[in-house]
């Protein structure tokens, strides 16, 4: 299981290995195929607020972080999407066409937001 090997290196993504939040990992790992993106995403972004980076979990469950952060970018604009483009995303739409109408400075924004916040940083 590489998230083990990786998170024992790292103490920043000790939030991975909390028994509270294996569930979800377990859930994202396990049911990655059923879940839809915006669903994905939300976990994922769960994950990353609680203190996992995005790219040990994206370790964890094997894919890759551009798919991951893609997710969660999804997950993040989906309130801000038309009801007509949310249904057509719950129906299966590409995103891709979604995200050409969504800013990269609002994506970047909604990346920001997602990092947990250090106290310890200068």
């Amino acid at each position: 299981m590489p998230c083990m090997r990786f998170n024992s290196r790292r103490s920043s993504n000790a939030a991975l290995r909390a028994p509270e939040l294996r569930y979800w990992l377990e859930l994202l790992r396990r049911d990655w195929d059923q879940l839809t993106s915006v669903e994905k995403g939300d976990i994922a972004n769960l994950l990353v607020r609680c203190g996992c980076s995005a790219r040990a979990l994206a370790l964890c469950i094997s894919k890759s972080p551009s798919t991951l952060l893609r997710c969660m970018d999804l997950s993040s604009m989906y309130l801000d999407l038309s009801d007509s483009d949310q249904a057509a995303i719950d129906a299966g739409a590409s995103p891709t066409l979604f995200f050409a109408k969504w800013p990269a400075e609002q994506r970047l924004r909604a990346r920001e937001e997602r990092r947990p916040r250090c106290e310890n940083r200068s």
